[in-house]
């Protein structure tokens, strides 16, 4: 199936990890191919670019423990929900029993910029699917996403700190902070880490991986692009800002930032400690978010 490749060459470890299903279904790209490189790893997958004549791809193989988390039939309908707004990779192949994906390769460019600029880039994927009217198959709230996660959590054996029950009561409305009526509820991402943002040579901005979208409140996102980007203050207030077009961020909006913020650090702290139980070493990630979550825990009630 290979051609004899170089020691640097990733052929062999990208068809040890597939199922002999996609091996057959991507027979002739694999046959084709000329070199293999692996992309920098994710928290949840596996990323390699494979290079043929005249063309590049990526192929996505998901992590260990994956499908304890994501449900690669919601995955595949959020792709078909927004391929429309023509902002994620060209989709070539996927597999929704494997969770083996095809994408066109995106070159990406890195451009120098500061930290709150490259956050304002990133606002326009982000608007351009909240605004789009899209219907994703699943809700991807706070409240919702901590029981389902506290529930897989129970069935592995995972032992929560009982400061994580302590901050999630104190969260103020609990539902009604992060979505106060449906009216809120928009096509989200839910994961809008750097990572997930690719700028072509062009200038367009990609926002990719859609395992994790679902419908929720737009400020999630903007709460997530500045926990993950470590955007200050100041720049988290240029973000608010430039999105909602105003000079002055109204409480209400503070609230429901803060309040996402939390729900997103006591969310991926249970991720975290399951996927350490699954075998990897994130146990370090899980309580660096803990700790944040109680920092956080101030802010909300000096806001209410």
């Amino acid at each position: 199936m290979l051609r004899k490749r170089s020691e640097t060459d990733f052929s062999h470890e990208l068809v040890s990890l597939m199922a002999d299903e996609d091996k057959q279904a991507l027979h002739t790209l694999l046959c084709n191919c000329v070199s293999v490189e692996r992309l920098s790893e994710g928290m949840t997958n596996l990323n390699f670019k494979v290079i043929v004549p005249g063309d590049e791809f990526v192929i996505r193989i998901p992590g260990r423990g994956t499908a304890t988390f994501i449900d690669r039939n919601v995955e595949w309908e959020n792709y078909q929900m927004v391929a429309p707004l023509d902002i994620s990779a060209e989709e070539i192949y996927y597999n929704k029993h494997t969770g083996l994906r095809v994408t066109r390769y995106i070159d990406n460019v890195f451009i120098a910029l500061c930290r709150s600029d490259k956050a304002k880039l990133a606002l326009g994927p982000l608007k351009k699917v909240h605004q789009s009217g899209a219907q994703l198959p699943v809700v991807f709230t706070g409240p919702v996403m901590l029981r389902a996660y506290e529930q897989i959590a129970a069935a592995s054996g995972v032992r929560i700190s009982p400061v994580y029950y302590l901050l999630k009561h104190q969260l103020p409305g609990n539902q009604q902070l992060t979505c106060p009526d449906n009216s809120l509820l928009a096509p989200c991402h839910n994961d809008p880490v750097p990572e997930n943002f690719i700028q072509d040579k062009q200038g367009k901005i990609y926002l990719i991986d859609w395992e994790y979208g679902g419908m929720n409140d737009p400020v999630w996102d903007l709460a997530a692009l500045v926990l993950e980007m470590e955007l200050k203050d100041d720049e988290e207030e240029i973000v608010l800002q430039s999105y909602f077009k105003v000079t002055e961020v109204s409480d209400p909006v503070r609230i429901r930032m803060t309040t996402c913020k939390m729900y997103q650090d006591l969310l991926w702290y249970v991720w975290a400690l399951i996927k350490t139980k699954i075998g990897s070493d994130l146990y370090a990630y899980a309580h660096n978010r803990l700790r944040r979550a109680e920092k956080n825990a101030g802010s909300i009630h000096y806001l209410v």
